[in-house]
């Protein structure tokens, strides 16, 4: 017994329409995010290093855009915390681009009570020498984010906070 089908041609015109409508809006939302607009969207890739800084999480993703990626020689954060504090690398994400991360105890002294604060130094350097965009998000104890924006020939400077309260 042979089993018969029934086409309808107009369906699967229909669905390649609305694919093909699809894929230009996810297109255009791609355009519209692009790296040269310095914001987060569609075309930017990240990868996160982790510290802990007297047992706070400060997190900082460096984003770069997707087509620069492979680009990518070096992704150098450097973490700069209070001469007294304990700090310790949690994770250094390198699943995109390689990526390092050091701590320098080089602030002044943290006081109980005070603000725990953080400057972040971000360095992207490229394979092939050329220039292209570049942004940092960091995320702190405190639930803030910061977005910083540049470019491969620059430093990008980034603040956070860790909160220690104050033992009594």
């Amino acid at each position: 017994m042979r089993s018969s089908q029934t086409l309808h041609p107009s369906r699967p015109r229909t669905a390649a329409s609305l694919a093909l409508l699809l894929l230009l809006a996810v297109l255009a939302g791609i355009w519209a995010f692009s790296p040269g607009r310095a914001r987060a969207g569609l075309a930017w890739c990240a990868a996160d290093p982790v510290i802990s800084v007297n047992g706070q999480l400060i997190s900082i993703e460096v984003n770069v855009p997707a087509d620069q990626v492979k680009n990518v020689r070096l992704a150098a954060v450097t973490f700069h915390v209070p001469r007294n504090a304990s700090a310790k690398i949690v994770f250094v994400d390198q699943s995109l681009f390689p990526q390092t991360a050091t701590i320098v105890k080089d602030r002044e002294a943290w006081e109980p009570g005070e603000k725990l604060r953080v400057y972040i130094e971000v360095s992207v350097y490229s394979r092939d020498g050329s220039r292209f965009d570049v942004a940092a998000l960091v995320k702190d104890a405190y639930g803030e984010d910061e977005w910083r924006t540049g470019d491969t020939d620059h430093v990008l400077w980034a603040k956070a906070y860790g909160y220690v309260p104050q033992r009594g």
